[in-house]
Order: C-alpha cells, then structure tokens, then sequence
C-alpha cells in the first residue's frame, strides 16, 4: 500500500502569490462571447445523456413538484436541442407513492435495447427494491424486478436516495453489481446473474465515510470500489473485488499526487473509458489548514490511471484564486479511446461559471473552454460526447437576479475547441505546455496568432531558473529539483502569459 506524504503548505501559498504577481493574463480568463445553448429547460433536471444515433441521444431527466416529489422522465432529442418526445417514466399514481431513483448511465448493448437501473423506496421506509428498466423503439419500457430487497439506505432531506450514494455496473459475463452506502457508513455490495437472482451478498466495512464510485475492472469480471477518506487523510482510496465479493487488492490514496504531496478529496467523479478500459478522474485540489495557514481550493486536476489503478498522469484546469468545484457525477465522457472530455464548475463553493475540457487518453488537453455565462450561475452536472466530435453539456442554471432556475444544455463543437477565432471567444488558452507534468522537457504549442518572445521560469520563491528568447518550442527541465514552478511568456505586444509547470 502507498502511504500519504506530509503536506507542504507554505510552498503552495507562496505559489499562489508568484501567480497574482504575474497577473495570469491567460486568453482562457477573459470573457467570452457566448457558447450555443441549443436547449433551455427551466426547473427540469437531466441526470445523464447518451447518443443512440449520430445526432439523436436519450436522457434520464426529473422534476421536483412543490412538495419535492419528482416526476420521472425519459427523453429523446436531436443534438440541436429539438425535444422528440419524452415520456413518464412511471405512472403517477406508482410514482406518487414510491421514490423511484435512477443510478445508472443508459447502457447501450449491442443486439439489444438500451436500459438503465433504479432503486425504488417505498415511503417511510428505508428498504429498496431494485429494477432494470428496458427501453423499447417507441420510448415504451419494460421494468424487470431482482430478485433482492435491501435496507439502510442514507436518505436526502426530501426521502430521496443521495446522489453518488448508490451505483451499478454490468461486466461482460452480463452479471450486475450493485452497490451503495448504508446508513452506519459501509457499503452493500450485492451480485446478479443475467436475470436478475443474487449470486452474492455482503456488507464491506471501510471505515470511511462520504461518497463513493463503483467501477469495473480491466478482466470486467470483478470490480473497483472507490470511496473517499475522511479519517485525517485526504483523498480517495480504491478497492478491488472478485466475483465473489472478496477483497484482492487495495490501493490508498490513488490521487496522491507525485508532487505536491497532496490529494484532492471533495466531489471527485470516476469513468473508466469503455474504448480504452482506462480509468479517469476529475475533482479539485484541496489544501486544509494548517499550522495558521487558511485552507486553499486552489484548481480543478484531472487524473488517468494504469489498469493496476495507479495514476499515470494528471493536468490542471485553468486557475483561478477563487473556489473552484469539479467532479459531479456524470462529468466525464468518452469519443472514442483518444478522445476524453470533462467538464467541472469555477470560481466559488457554487460554482458560478462553465469548464470543459477536450484532451487525448493521457490527458494532453487540446482545446479547453472557460464560458463565463453574463447573468447566470452554471453548474455542470453531465456531460456526453457527440459522434462526430465535440460534446453537449448540461448544467444547472440559476439567474443571478432573479434565483430562478434556468436549466440549459450547451453544444461544444469541435472548431469551439480548435478554431482560432472560435477558442478565443470561448476561452481556450494561447499558450499549452505539453506534457504536465514533466521530466525533463516541456514543449509549446502557441495559437497561429500568437508571437512569444521570451520564456522564463520561476521557482516558488520568486527566483529566476530559466530564461530563453529562442527555441520557444520547447523548454529544458533538466538539472531542475522536482516541484513546481511558474513558467512565464512575454509575447510581442508586451502581454504576458502565465501558468504553473510542475517536474517530476
């Protein structure tokens, strides 16, 4: 197992002051001019997308009525944002008297229809029963019933089952997993067969407590529990099962970063790519105090992990001195095997603007978008990639004056990430440095646009460790001490650009 190092406050202060000093006058931090909101839906709330065709997707979608109650909805719509139909999922009366609480993706099989998975709660009541719900070519559904009944679930304010409390996967032997947190703060695992009878039942005591991802394993016989430490060491620690519900491995602290030695531990969300079989994160560093130091949210950071769930690489999202939030479920989606997008909040405990992100399978970002919306809090909530690139995104909207919510989905293109003149208006970074972290080089890609004539680098104590004003394509890291540094750009026009490089 791998131990947590101590962490180094001050250093990641005095980083924080180095990029106020230099004024981060990135591209990615002015306001842009607008991203395509292809669909506003008001106070009704999508949970997740799937595209069934190159440009038609479904959607699990709910409304709260006044007394919170939700009214479950699938929906078809075109990637334009044009609603084709959308229908009840259950019939008022069954729905009035049950939460019924969907805690899947729609899963697409080949040679067969789509379906997804619920609990369902009566009230006053803390057992559940579990359902997979088919969907037929005309939006009807068959709800299958497991042969399982289950208790001590964690309950909302309203009765209803806490989001990221409960998962299920399907391997590729067509069992199921379930899993989700009991009410004493350990997880209930439970195993089907194809058609719906318990293979396996057992309660695992972690020890910790808060959220948790349930993912499959790379032979997709066994699977992954990854749960959140809250016992004084941060970040997430991952545990691996066989078929029959028996530890075979645990890793802690799978976040750990190389350097800094901290972790991120609030929100994050885990997707293994189905393309690749790799496995992503998305979620914020997160500093507590310490020794006098207020706490810092500092960054949204994105991970990738090897099949031994160990992690490979990381990158950051665009910094801001603000609070930043990331890791929603359903905020990762995948293209195909080299093409990954995620998607998180900025800038304040709720978030109040849009990032998305579109890098290759190691986490090389190629386009990234900061939509500051002029009059709207935006949260995202799911994320799903389109067939022929780009991405929608559906966010939670609040209206800055009025606190009405103003739901919405925004359509990413391709050219929104690669486009000159389109990456401007929405954000993309001039500058990228590739990889992040790195060993001993970093290269530099500019926008056609832009003209650097000078690189500098700088450690956390503001002292100078590199300087050149040719070869800009690249920059040498060799005889540098592991750690971070703030590399610095001058461009012709007197501009600089800003950003922190981290050796390993």
């Amino acid at each position: 197992m791998r131990k947590k190092q101590n962490k180094n406050i001050s250093k990641n202060a005095a980083f924080l002051i180095l990029l106020f000093f230099f004024g981060m006058r990135t591209q990615a931090q002015q306001y842009p001019q607008g991203l395509e909101e292809i669909r506003s839906i008001g106070d009704t709330a999508i949970m997740t997308m799937t595209f069934v065709s190159e440009h038609e997707l479904l959607a699990l979608a709910y409304k709260l009525n006044d007394d919170h109650v939700s009214t479950l909805f699938l929906q078809k719509m075109r990637d334009d944002g044009e609603l084709l139909s959308s229908m009840k999922i259950l019939e008022n009366e069954v729905q009035d008297n049950k939460f019924f609480t969907p805690i899947t993706e729609i899963y697409l099989p080949e040679n067969a229809d789509p379906f997804f998975f619920l609990l369902c709660r009566e009230p006053e009541s803390d057992t559940c029963t579990f359902h997979k719900a088919v969907i037929h070519d005309d939006m009807s559904l068959t709800l299958l019933d497991y042969d399982w009944i289950g208790n001590h679930l964690p309950l909302g304010t309203y009765g209803h089952i806490m989001e990221k409390t409960a998962y299920s996967i399907v391997n590729k032997d067509d069992c199921v997993i379930l899993t989700y947190n009991t009410d004493n703060d350990s997880i209930r695992m439970v195993r089907f067969d194809g058609e719906g009878n318990v293979l396996a039942e057992r309660c695992f005591e972690t020890h910790m407590e808060g959220y948790h991802s349930t993912l499959t394993t790379p032979d997709s016989l066994g699977f992954r529990v990854i749960r959140m430490r809250t016992d004084g060491h941060y970040g997430y620690s991952c545990f691996t099962f066989d078929t029959n519900l028996l530890i075979i491995d645990t890793i802690l602290n799978v976040d750990q970063l190389s350097y800094p030695p901290v972790s991120c531990s609030d929100m994050a969300y885990f997707r293994v790519n189905p393309y690749s079989g790799k496995t992503y994160s998305i979620n914020k560093w997160f500093v507590p105090a310490y020794n006098g130091n207020p706490e810092i949210y500092q960054d949204i950071l994105m991970s990738v992990y090897d099949q031994n769930m160990v992690q490979s690489n990381y990158c950051w999202g665009i910094h801001t001195p603000t609070v930043n939030q990331a890791g929603f479920q359903f905020t990762i989606s995948f293209g195909s095997t080299d093409d990954v997008y995620m998607a998180g909040g900025m800038d304040g405990i709720i978030p109040h603007n849009l990032y998305v992100a579109y890098l290759d399978q190691d986490l090389n970002k190629i386009g990234e978008v900061y939509y500051i919306h002029p009059s709207k809090y935006l949260i995202a909530r799911s994320i799903v990639a389109c067939p022929g690139g780009g991405c929608l995104v559906y966010c939670n909207g609040v209206d800055d004056n009025t606190h009405t919510t103003e739901n919405c989905i925004y359509k990413i293109s391709i050219s929104d990430f690669l486009s000159i003149k389109d990456m401007h208006h929405h954000g993309l970074s001039m500058v990228t440095a590739y990889p992040n972290p790195a060993q001993d080089q970093l290269r530099l890609q500019y926008s056609p646009d832009v003209e650097p004539t000078k690189i500098e680098l700088y450690d956390l104590q503001g002292r100078l460790v590199r300087s050149q004003g040719s070869g800009l394509e690249s920059l040498s890291l060799q005889g540098l001490a592991p750690g971070q540094y703030v590399m610095k750009v001058t461009l012709t026009d007197g501009t600089a650009y800003s950003d922190k490089v981290v050796k390993e």
